[in-house]
C-alpha cells in the first residue's frame, strides 16, 4: 500500500512539474496562478512522502515533514482562491481576502512549525500498518491535540469559501459556461469528501493528497484545454449556426458533418432532420467537376421565383490539416439579392433623371459609348436637344409647369425611339440623343417638336424648342465632345426662332476651337497682363475733355490684338467675365490716381458693369474698397450699367445702387433707347447719367421720327434732371443735332476711337 501510494505520488509530482515547464511558455496571469497551484502542490506531496518514508528513530523529521505537509495544505487552499479569482472574476482588485487567507495560513504555519517543540497540534508515533498481515510501519499522526482543531477550521473555512466562490459564479452565469465552474466545483467537492473521510477515519496514511495533485490536474486539464476548447468549439457553433450565410461542411469520404440553419433555408430543407440531401449535392456538384483536381472557387448564380429573382454567391474551400493534407471541404453561400437589388436602385439612381426617368447625364454618356464601341460601323449622329427661354417659361409659370414641360419631351422620346436609340436629360432643358443615321428624319422630329411645342394651356406663351445635330465621324470619340458640337451648331440658330434645327459643320468646329483657345488661356492672359485697358474720350458740348469710357483689348503675344467682339460674350457665357471687369476696374482706378497726382482731377473714367458682375461680386464693397485703396473721388469712377443687369431681384439691386449714390459713385444707364430699356427705368432708377446710342437712327428708316423720340428723351432727362450723353456720335450734322437737342456729353468715332493710354494722354495733353 505505501509502496504503491508513494510510487503513485511521484509519478503525480513529475507529470505536474513537466506541466509546469509546458505552461512556462504561456504568457497568462491565469496560467501564472496555475503554475502557483501546481508548485504548491508538487511539495505537499513530497512533504507526505517524505514524513510516510521516514526511518525508525527519526521522530523529530518525521514530525516536521508533517507539519510541512500540514501548513502546505493551507497554502494549496490559498492558491485554488488565486486561481478561483482570476478564473472567475471575483474579487479580482479585491486583496482584502487575499490578505485574511493570507494572515491565517502565515499564523498556522508557524503554528505547525512551533509543534516540533511544544507538540501543541499532534505528535507522531512509529505505526505498524496492516492489510491482512503486517506489510509496513511508518511515523503516523496517531494523536492529534486541541490545536489540531484550529488548523482544521482555517483550512476548511479557507476551502469551503473558494468552493463558494465557484457555486455563487456557476449559479449566477449562462448555461453554457456554467459548465466551465461546475467541472471544477464538483472535483473540489470530491476531494474534499475524501480529506474529511481521512480526517475521520482512523487512516495511517493522508491518502487525499494523491487527490490534491488530482485536482490541481483536473483544473489544469478543465481550466486551460478541454472546457475552453469545447466552449470555442460550441461558441463557432453557435456563430456559424446564426451566420447571414449558409455552411456546408463535408469530410475527406464526402459525409455530411454540418450544416447551419441559413444553408438549410437557402436550399428549402429547413425541416429536413438528416443530412442526406446535402450529402447528394456534394456529390452531385464533384461530378460536375470532373477528374479535375479540386481548388478553391466562388460563383454567382440566380434563381427566379415567381416575380423576384434571388442572387447567391458560392465559395468552395478545400480544408487542410497542418501537414497540408486535404481532410474536407465546405461552401459557404451568400445571399447577394438584397445587395445586388441595392446596388441595382443606386446604379440606376446613379444614372437615370429623377424627375423623367430617362438616363440622365451620365448614363446617356456610359450607354451612348457602349453602343458606340459595340457597333462602331453603324453610323450614328447625336441630336442635342434646348428648351429656349426655358427659364423664362419657368418664372411665367411656374416649376411644376416646367417640370410637366419636361417630362412631355422625355414622353416622346420613349414613344419615337422605343429600341437601339440613346436619349437622356443632360441637364435642366437640355437632352441630346444618340440614333443610327437612317432613324434620323428632321420632318418627323419636328413635327414632334411642335405637339410639345404647342401652347401648354395658356394663350399666350408658344415654347420653342431647338436641335443641334452632329453626324459621328469617329466612333471613339469621347461623347461629351459630340454632344458639345450638337451643341454649338445650336448656338448658330440661338437668335432665330423661325429655325427648329441645326448642323454642325467645319466652321462651327473651327469656331469652337477658336473659343476654347480662348477660355483655356485666360487666366495666364490675367497673370501677364495682355488685358489692355482703352480710353475713348467723352466730350462736352462746348468741346471740353471731361473723361474717358474705359474699355478693354486683349494684346495676344502670337496672335495680337484681339477684339473684344470675340472675347467678350464668350467669358459672360463662361462666367469669366466678372474677373475680367475686376481687372479693367483696377486700371480705371489705378489711371485716375496717376491723374490726380497730375492736378488733372476733374477727369473722370466710366466703367460697365455686366448682369453676373451682380451675382459674383459684392459691387459695394469692391467699389468702395477701390476708391478708399487708390484715394480717388466716387464720382470720378463712373458706373455703367444696363437695365437688363438689375432686372433679376430688382428691388435688392436698385436698393444696391442707391448704396453706392450715396458713397458717391455716378450711376449711369448704358444703351438707354435700345434693347429693354424704357421709360420705366427713368421712373425706378436712381440714376446720374443716361447714354443714348445713336445707332438708334440707323435702325430704322423713318429718321425724322427718330429724331423727334431722341430729342423728347433728351428733353425729357433734363427735366428730371439727368444728365445725358450719347454714343456712337460719327458725323457734325449728329453733333449739331445733339447740342441743339440739350445733349451734354458726347461720345464717338467722330471725336476719336479707343485708344491706348499712353496715347490718349498725349492727344488730350493730360499730364
Amino acid at each position: 500500500m505505501i509502496q504503491g501510494f508513494c510510487i503513485t505520488g511521484i509519478i503525480l509530482v513529475v507529470f505536474m512539474a513537466v506541466c509546469i515547464v509546458m505552461m512556462g511558455r504561456i504568457k497568462k496571469e491565469i496560467v501564472n496562478t496555475m503554475r502557483f497551484l501546481f508548485a504548491v502542490a508538487i511539495l505537499t506531496v513530497l512533504c507526505n512522502i517524505a514524513a510516510v518514508l521516514t526511518v525508525e528513530g527519526e521522530e523529530y523529521f518525521a514530525m516536521l515533514m508533517h507539519g510541512l505537509y500540514f501548513a502546505l495544505t493551507d497554502w494549496l487552499v490559498v492558491a485554488l482562491f488565486y486561481f478561483a479569482k482570476h478564473y472567475t472574476g471575483y474579487f479580482d482588485k479585491n486583496k482584502t481576502v487575499v490578505g485574511i487567507f493570507s494572515f491565517f495560513s502565515i499564523v498556522d504555519t508557524i503554528s505547525l512549525l512551533a509543534n516540533l517543540y511544544f507538540k501543541h497540534i499532534f505528535y507522531c508515533e512509529w505505526t505498524d500498518i496492516y492489510q491482512g498481515t503486517l506489510e509496513y510501519s511508518c511515523y503516523a499522526v496517531h494523536t492529534r491535540m486541541p490545536g489540531y482543531l484550529s488548523h482544521i477550521l482555517i483550512v476548511y473555512s479557507m476551502a469551503l469559501f473558494v468552493m463558494g466562490v465557484f457555486f455563487v459564479k456557476a449559479r449566477n452565469t449562462i448555461k453554457l459556461y456554467r459548465r466551465k465552474y461546475d467541472v471544477i466545483l464538483y472535483s473540489f467537492v470530491i476531494i474534499l469528501g475524501v480529506n474529511i473521510v481521512y480526517r475521520f477515519a482512523n487512516i495511517a496514511i493522508d491518502i487525499s493528497v494523491i487527490f490534491y495533485v488530482l485536482l490541481a490536474i483536473a483544473i489544469g486539464y478543465f481550466g486551460l484545454l478541454y472546457i475552453p476548447k469545447g466552449l470555442t468549439a460550441r461558441l463557432l457553433s453557435f456563430s456559424v449556426k446564426d451566420m447571414s450565410m449558409g455552411i456546408l461542411c463535408f469530410d475527406l469520404v464526402g459525409n455530411c458533418i454540418y450544416v447551419n440553419d441559413m444553408a438549410k433555408r437557402l436550399f428549402g430543407q429547413a425541416q429536413c432532420k438528416d443530412y442526406e440531401f446535402f450529402e447528394k449535392y456534394y456529390a452531385d456538384w464533384l461530378e460536375e467537376q470532373g477528374d479535375e483536381e479540386l481548388v478553391d472557387t466562388t460563383w454567382r448564380e440566380q434563381q427566379i421565383e415567381g416575380d423576384k429573382i434571388n442572387y447567391y454567391e458560392t465559395k468552395f474551400k478545400r480544408l487542410l490539416d497542418d501537414d497540408g493534407n486535404f481532410v474536407g471541404a465546405y461552401f459557404s453561400i451568400v445571399d447577394m439579392t438584397e445587395e445586388i437589388t441595392k446596388y441595382e436602385r443606386e446604379r440606376y439612381r446613379a444614372t437615370h433623371d429623377e424627375l423623367t426617368g430617362i438616363f440622365n447625364r451620365v448614363g446617356f454618356m456610359e450607354q451612348a459609348h457602349m453602343v458606340l464601341e459595340n457597333d462602331p460601323d453603324t453610323k450614328r449622329c447625336i441630336m442635342y436637344v434646348d428648351v429656349k427661354d426655358f427659364k423664362l417659361y419657368n418664372d411665367m409659370f411656374g416649376v411644376e409647369a416646367g417640370d410637366k414641360l419636361l417630362i412631355k419631351i422625355a414622353g416622346i422620346m420613349r414613344q419615337e425611339y422605343p429600341e437601339n436609340i440613346v436619349y437622356g436629360r443632360l441637364s435642366g432643358d437640355r437632352f441630346a440623343v444618340c440614333m443610327p443615321v437612317e432613324r434620323f428624319d428632321e420632318q418627323r422630329i419636328t413635327d414632334y417638336i411642335k405637339t410639345a411645342a404647342a401652347k401648354d394651356g395658356n394663350d399666350v406663351y408658344h415654347v420653342h424648342i431647338q436641335l443641334g445635330i452632329y453626324f459621328i465621324t469617329d466612333p471613339t470619340m469621347d461623347v461629351s465632345v459630340m454632344c458639345d458640337r450638337a451643341r454649338i451648331a445650336i448656338q448658330s440658330i440661338k437668335s432665330d426662332y423661325q429655325k427648329y434645327a441645326a448642323y454642325y459643320d467645319e466652321k462651327l468646329g473651327d469656331q469652337l476651337y477658336k473659343e476654347k483657345k480662348l477660355i483655356s488661356g485666360f487666366e495666364e492672359a490675367m497673370d501677364d497682363g495682355q488685358f489692355r485697358m482703352y480710353l475713348q474720350p467723352q466730350i462736352a458740348a462746348d468741346g471740353t475733355l471731361l473723361g474717358a469710357e474705359a474699355l478693354v483689348r486683349w494684346m495676344h503675344p502670337v496672335d495680337g490684338l484681339i477684339p473684344p467682339i470675340a472675347f467678350i460674350p464668350l467669358f459672360e457665357q463662361t462666367g469669366y467675365i466678372h474677373k475680367l471687369d475686376m481687372c479693367v476696374w483696377e486700371l480705371a482706378c489705378r489711371q485716375l490716381a496717376q491723374w490726380k497726382k497730375m492736378g488733372r482731377e476733374e477727369l473722370h473714367i466710366s466703367v460697365n458693369i455686366s448682369a453676373k458682375d451682380f451675382y459674383y461680386i459684392d459691387l459695394y464693397e469692391t467699389f468702395t474698397g477701390l476708391v478708399k485703396k487708390y484715394e480717388i473721388a466716387p464720382k470720378n469712377l463712373k458706373l455703367e450699367i444696363t437695365e437688363t443687369a438689375v432686372m433679376t431681384e430688382m428691388s435688392k439691386q436698385l436698393k444696391l445702387l442707391d448704396r453706392l449714390r450715396e458713397f458717391g459713385f455716378h450711376i449711369e444707364i448704358d444703351d438707354f433707347g435700345s434693347g429693354y430699356s424704357s421709360l420705366n427705368t427713368l421712373k425706378d432708377m436712381n440714376v446720374d447719367v443716361v447714354k443714348m446710342d445713336m445707332g438708334f437712327l440707323k435702325k430704322t428708316e423713318h429718321q425724322d421720327r427718330s429724331r423727334i423720340i431722341m430729342d423728347a428723351m433728351i428733353a425729357m432727362s433734363k427735366k428730371l434732371g439727368i444728365a445725358v450723353i450719347t454714343e456712337g456720335v460719327e458725323t457734325e450734322e449728329q453733333v449739331a443735332f445733339l447740342r441743339t437737342a440739350g445733349c451734354d456729353m458726347f461720345q464717338g468715332y467722330y471725336f476719336d476711337k479707343p485708344m491706348p493710354v499712353e496715347q490718349f494722354e498725349e492727344k488730350y495733353k493730360v499730364s
